[in-house]
């Protein structure tokens, strides 16, 4: 999933933000231990790829991924 990053919210187990593009936006949640070992600081307006697992809050019917892995956009392709 490719997208930039919007509302970034660093907190101490957790960072939050909106991935998005021009069609769609998704939220986005990394565990500190995996964005520790991700080599790079996420920044706001970054454009990056990412792999994770989509979760459904029930409640409300909404969705968001579970960041495992990120990388800026371009790097590796």
């Amino acid at each position: 999933l490719t997208g930039q990053v919007s509302n970034f919210r660093k907190r101490p187990t957790h960072q939050y933000f909106s991935l998005k593009d021009d069609r769609a936006v998704i939220q986005a949640t990394i565990w500190s231990g995996v964005y520790q070992r991700l080599g790079f600081d996420l920044e706001e307006g970054m454009k990056i790829n990412v792999v994770g697992r989509v979760q459904v809050y029930e409640p409300s019917g909404s969705y968001s991924i579970i960041i495992e892995k990120a990388e800026p956009d371009g790097i590796g392709a």
